[in-house]
């Protein structure tokens, strides 16, 4: 199997044209997710092991070869241990926020090599490797044990970058839903407009919070951002 030519077959022109917009920069074919997703499952059950991998590692030209790699990484059938090898290796070269978040699953088995892993991109400079911290915390790890470390790094942040920033403040809306007091008093004396702003139009968006909390987050939103 071509998997890049399997991929063109899928394209969709029109797809393509509404991908582009919300993936900026990004090269694009235009395959829908679920088009990927059982297309990965092809690939699962008919190339061998060493082929997925071989196609894993190589340099990916377009935003779906690379999704297509993260769901195949969170697929395969293999120890958690060496699925964070293929990760530490794809994570540098992702380019956009859908296969950041893409690969950004639900983990079942071994958390605490996962939530190590995940600690080594705190200080990241990188955009998507810094939304990938902020991302797989939220996934992953939203409990009391991870709620000081959600918020010192937060509040440490300096990377200008818009994803990054929204990633921050997607994690402290995901937080403030089972820790809303902590994460109300952290945005209340919390320096960094931008990502202040963010989380609370992401908190006020929300249907988990009701609209006596959503109108609180709302009083402390800045005018500056």
């Amino acid at each position: 199997m071509e998997i890049l030519q399997e991929l063109q077959n899928l394209s969709d022109e029109k797809y393509a044209k509404f991908s582009a917009k919300i993936l900026p920069g990004a090269r694009i074919l235009g395959v829908k997710m679920p088009h990927l997703r059982a297309l990965a499952k092809r690939v699962l059950r008919e190339q061998s092991e060493g082929e997925i991998l071989e196609f894993i590692r190589a340099k990916g030209e377009f935003s779906e070869e690379m999704t297509l790699k993260a769901i195949l990484i969170n697929s395969l059938k293999i120890s958690e241990k060496n699925r964070i090898n293929l990760a530490r290796d794809f994570i540098p070269r992702i380019t956009n926020w859908g296969v950041c978040d893409t690969f950004c699953a639900k983990r079942k088995n071994d958390l605490e090599l996962w939530r190590e892993f995940t600690l080594g991109f705190r200080e990241a400079r990188g955009e998507f490797e810094k939304r990938f911290f902020y991302v797989n915390l939220l996934v992953n790890f939203v409990n009391s044990q991870n709620l000081a470390l959600l918020l010192d790094t937060a509040r440490a942040e300096r990377n200008e970058k818009y994803y990054v920033q929204m990633g921050a403040a997607w994690a402290l809306c995901e937080f403030a839903v089972k820790f809303e007091r902590e994460i109300y008093e952290f945005l209340q004396g919390y320096e960094n407009e931008k990502i202040k702003n963010l989380a609370i139009k992401k908190i006020c968006e929300s249907l988990r919070f009701t609209e006596q909390s959503k109108a609180k987050f709302k009083a402390l939103k800045s005018a500056k951002s």
